[in-house]
């Protein structure tokens, strides 16, 4: 039954377990996003969100999350890179003067669950209006059709805090 959720026979049972366990921790709840009724025909995916998580901005293919002074973008490309790192390689080189006050961290391939393809970017830069920032942003390469990137935005003071909530992100986010 769980085939009818998604292509790799995960999904329905998975998100029931994973939907009840993080509902009892700590708030955390399993929101189904981007289907074409709830968002308009945005990315499609399921992901765990703390339940004082708020939409804001976004449009298109990309989602904004935010809550306790943390920021979480999810967008999805419909014509994927080959190879995730070398994607985010090339975008590295072209934004990095983009970013005031960049600062490159890493720039690694990781692996993620049994996808194709996934790297991190992480680095610091200062926001316009002057608030320092740490980032890190996962490229998911799902398959030829789908790729995913979670970005995810803290201020520096608080990047060892957030990362309990990070990794919730990435252990239940679940693409459609």
């Amino acid at each position: 039954a769980s085939k009818l959720v998604n292509k790799r026979g995960e999904g329905l049972l998975l998100d029931i377990v994973l939907g009840v366990f993080g509902a009892v921790i700590g708030g955390w709840i399993f929101r189904a996003l981007g289907t074409a009724g709830a968002t308009g025909g945005g990315p499609g995916f399921t992901i765990p969100l703390p339940a004082g998580a708020k939409p804001s901005g976004g449009g298109g293919t990309e989602l904004r999350f935010r809550w306790n002074n943390r920021l979480l973008i999810v967008d999805r490309s419909n014509s994927p890179q080959a190879d995730a790192y070398q994607d985010w390689k090339t975008q590295e080189s072209a934004r990095r003067g983009g970013y005031r006050s960049y600062s490159l961290i890493r720039l690694d391939r990781v692996k993620y669950r049994d996808y194709e393809s996934a790297a991190d970017w992480e680095f610091l830069y200062t926001t316009d209006s002057g608030n320092a920032q740490h980032a890190v942003k996962r490229n998911i390469r799902v398959d030829s059709s789908a790729a995913y990137s979670l970005s995810w935005y803290t201020t520096p003071q608080d990047w060892a805090a957030s990362q309990s909530d990070l990794q919730l992100l990435y252990q239940g986010f679940q693409p459609k």
